[in-house]
């Protein structure tokens, strides 16, 4: 994945990868939550996604797409580090 330079906020021009707007976008912890982020950010399973689209995940009809998005993050995961146990990793699985 291309590396972006954001700003102070953590935002910057770019494509969201749910809706493919081009807009200011943040990047998405696939996986989040409890230090699940720091893993996230080491692993390279950060996406980037508009405003909108990431509201939507992180609010109470986004279930879905975020199961979506960790079962891409642990399918990526496995395939680039098949040495490492991804629920040893991140504490559970998606799949």
């Amino acid at each position: 994945m291309k590396k972006h330079k954001m700003n102070y906020k953590g935002y910057f021009d770019g494509q969201c990868v749910e809706c493919t707007a081009c807009t200011t976008v943040c990047m998405h912890h696939l996986v989040h939550g409890q230090n699940r982020k720091k893993w996230s950010d080491k692993y390279d399973l950060v996406r980037p996604m508009c405003m909108k689209c990431h509201g939507f995940l992180h609010g109470k009809d986004g279930h879905e797409i975020d199961l979506k998005y960790k079962v891409i993050a642990q399918i990526q995961f496995e395939k680039e580090h098949p040495e490492l146990s991804f629920l040893e990793v991140f504490g559970r699985l998606y799949l």
